[in-house]
């Protein structure tokens, strides 16, 4: 299960989590402020509803890159900061499963990227890699957008 957790009170600096129930499991807290640039929105002013929606908004992309997975692995951006750039390589593995890798790269910066991002020319370095139902990833990122969509302050 993929899950991210948003701070509500946080300032686009290490509010959200993202976290991943598998063997090993994982929490990675991020920063969300490069995300409204990743998606291709203008910057968002700091306030706390505005960073809720963009947090949402993200999440949606993160399903529909999920649910339209195919035979070629695709890389979903997470950790968009000014050193590096993590995210999940995600492809469909043995027997149905999402074969999900946790990677990262210091050669891009957040800022640089969107997600019309050419990243298969990336050199990965990796780090976990979990084999993930598909059903129980979309069935998680539901979860966080209910959490995150009825979260106040």
């Amino acid at each position: 299960m993929i899950r991210f957790l948003f701070d509500p009170l946080g300032d686009w600096h290490d509010d959200l989590v993202l976290k991943i129930d598998g063997l090993p499991s994982m929490a990675l807290v991020v920063d969300s402020h490069y995300l409204s640039g990743f998606l291709g929105e203008k910057d968002e002013e700091e306030v706390s509803d505005v960073r809720r929606n963009v947090v949402l908004r993200y999440i949606d992309f993160v399903q529909e890159q999920i649910t339209s997975i195919n035979g070629q692995a695709r890389f979903i951006a997470v950790d968009l900061s000014d050193q590096c750039v993590g995210g999940l390589l995600v492809k469909v593995g043995k027997k149905g499963l999402l074969s999900v890798k946790y990677v990262w790269s210091n050669v891009l910066a957040g800022y640089e990227v969107s997600f019309k991002s050419d990243f298969e020319s990336v050199n990965w370095k990796e780090e976990r890699e979990w084999q993930l139902s598909k059903d129980a990833v979309l069935e998680g990122l539901n979860w966080s957008k209910r959490t995150i969509a009825g979260s106040h302050e």
